[in-house]
């Protein structure tokens, strides 16, 4: 038990940094989608560009055509799993003290 509660500890820091330190950038004018990282948290997740330089400052982790390889797991993160897993986390720590306080 106490390996799931600290794999979920963090899984759940890794969920929230994803949400609050990534953004999927499209361009304009290119079916390209990028992954990228941003230097000051925020709770935006799609951004469309005009051009390359509104990147400044950025780091761009993953660049494909059409959708990057995990883009499925980045969406579920960035929507529901960043308030989803925390609250697995703390069922999981609080499980325990309830079955000793009833016991």
């Amino acid at each position: 038990m106490r390996a799931i509660r600290l794999g979920l500890v963090v899984v759940s820091l890794l969920a929230l940094a994803t949400r609050f330190f990534t953004f999927e950038a499209t361009f304009k004018d290119d079916p390209t989608v990028s992954l990228v990282l941003r230097p000051m948290p925020s709770l935006e997740n799609e951004r469309l560009l005009d051009d390359s330089s509104q990147l400044t400052g950025a780091l761009v982790l993953a660049e494909d055509e059409n959708a990057f390889w995990g883009s499925g797991l980045y969406s579920w993160i960035v929507s529901v799993g960043w308030w989803l897993l925390p609250l697995l986390l703390m069922a999981a720590w609080a499980v325990p003290y309830m079955r000793r306080t009833t016991s």
